[in-house]
Formats: structure tokens, sequence, C-alpha cells
């Protein structure tokens, strides 16, 4: 298969090809279908034939050879299904992650499209992946999710059942405790996307109901996830024995000052603060109640130097 280009969008644009690129975009994509349908007797051929198959795909749809196919019909298309059914296969889940995130960011009607189809994502893929510690799946989810979530704010703002899910899957992949902080750390920028959308004067007008009923919840539970995520030691397994702080963790930590901003001002200060200082009291001489304390602490400063700039 030797229809896959190395060149960039960029690179194309420079060299003045782009145009003759998309002249064989029907023959391009006639291809691929056919190479898609095709079955293999050989597992291991068939599965190593649809990785390039997806592979050369993404590097068309780099180029934008699916710009003309008619919006509505994408979802449907047979290409996409491939894509979408290729998440299910472990040798080519990172491939069709890659490909479906290039087809997020390029197409507005896709963020929808995909957001109905979240309920599967979170209930087959993620809660599996979860359960058998599988940080592959589990980082390739969270961040097609956030891409989803970051290319459609007003969706997500909206609170619909589908929406709503897609923030509890993301909780869950910011809860999940590994041995770095990726994979939290890949959803901060979708966390603050949602935010600065709902805080922004023209939502907030229309919608403050909303954003009190439905997104507080959230927004508190988020702040949980990442002061868990946050604290010192938290290295995916029961180890405490160390006060040192992993150059992951103070990466992750330095990335979380600007959430930890955004959630203050949408749960307000006074339950923001009352929310950090609502730790258990009793037995402060065990270690993990003085890393839940610092972790708490370091989230109030980096709010109180917000308000005393």
């Amino acid at each position: 298969m030797e229809c896959e280009t190395s060149l960039t969008p960029e690179e194309a644009k420079e060299f003045g090809i782009i145009d003759e690129l998309l002249s064989h975009t029907p023959t391009v994509l006639q291809f691929l279908l056919l190479q898609s349908e095709q079955r293999l007797d050989n597992e291991i051929k068939l599965q190593d034939k649809n990785r390039r198959v997806l592979r050369c795909l993404l590097s068309w749809v780099r180029v934008g050879c699916f710009s003309e196919i008619p919006p509505a019909s994408l979802p449907t298309h047979p290409l996409f299904t491939f894509v979408f059914n290729s998440l299910q296969v472990s040798s080519s889940f990172d491939v069709a992650v890659e490909v479906l995130i290039e087809l997020v960011s390029r197409y507005e009607g896709l963020p929808q499209v995909l957001l109905i189809r979240i309920q599967y994502l979170k209930d087959v893929l993620l809660r599996s992946a979860i359960l058998n510690k599988d940080e592959k799946i589990i980082s390739g989810l969270a961040c097609l999710m956030s891409e989803i979530g970051q290319a459609a704010p007003a969706l997500i703002a909206t609170a619909t059942a589908e929406a709503l899910t897609l923030a509890d899957a993301l909780l869950s992949c910011v809860t999940y405790s590994s041995c770095d902080w990726e994979i939290a750390d890949s959803t901060l920028q979708f966390w603050c996307c949602l935010a600065n959308y709902l805080l922004g004067v023209d939502f907030q007008s229309a919608n403050r109901k909303t954003v009190e009923d439905m997104f507080f919840p959230v927004f508190s539970a988020l702040l949980d996830a990442v002061l868990l995520r946050a604290q010192v030691g938290d290295t995916g397994s029961d180890n405490r024995d160390s006060l040192d702080i992993p150059d992951g963790l103070v990466h992750f930590r330095l990335n979380l000052e600007e959430l930890l901003i955004d959630i203050c001002q949408i749960l307000g200060p006074a339950a923001f603060v009352q929310k950090l200082l609502s730790i258990r009291c009793a037995s402060f001489d065990s270690f993990p109640h003085w890393v839940e304390l610092e972790a708490r602490m370091f989230a109030l400063n980096v709010v109180s130097n917000m308000f005393w700039k």
C-alpha cells in the first residue's frame, strides 16, 4: 500500500500541490474503502493491513481529503465507520484515535456525532480499560473525549445526558491512578475550555441556573479528583514513603493552576475554600493525611495568589 503521503499539510501547501493531491481524493478514498473491506484469513496480516489503511487515511485527512464529502454524510461514510470500529482493536486503537481527533478538529458537525456515541466509549471501552489497567486505552480515550469537548464546548454546556456522560467519563480518567500524571494532565485543557465557556458573559446571563444545577456538582467532583492526583506520593501505588515531588507532578501542578482558578470562580470563593478546608481532622499524625493537607494548601495558595495580585 503506497498511498500514504509523508508531507504535512503545510509542506504540501508550500510546494503548491494541495490541489493536485485533492484531485485524487475520490480514487484514494475508493482504494482505502476497498482495502478496509478486504478480509484475510491470517489475523495478524489483517490487523497489519488495517493499521496501514488507517495510517494512510490519517495522512490524507491532514491534507483535507474529506473536505469534498458533505458534512451530513460523513458520519455514515463507510471509512468513518471503519475508523470508529478500529477503536475496538488493540493493534489499531492508537491510529484510530489519531484519525478521529484530526477529523474532530476539522469538521464542525463531528463532535455532535461522536457525543452520541460517548455512552458506548465509556461503558464498553473505558470501563474495561480501567478494570484491566490498560493505560494505552485510557490515555487514548482521554485525549479523544477531551478533543470532542474542546471542539464544541457549547454542546457540553447544554448539559444533555450525553454531555454529562462525557464529563463523567473524563472524571474517571482524571481519578485513574497511574505511574505518571499524563492521563490527568491531558484532560486539563478540556476542563479549562468548558469552564471559560460557562463563565462567559453571554452564557452566564441566560443560563446561570444550568451552571448551578448541572455543573456545580461536576466541578466539585473535579476539584476532589485533581486534589487527589496532586498529592505528593500519588504515583499509582500505595507507596507514600517519600515527600519528594517528582518532575511529572511539578509539571502537572503547574498546568493545574489555571483550572483551580476556574473551579474557584464556578463554585464561588466561599464554597471553594470551605471545600478545601473540609479535610478530616482526625489522626493528622499519619502520613496520608499530611499529603492530603499539603495538596489542599497548594490549591489554596494558587487561588489566594490570584486574589492578592
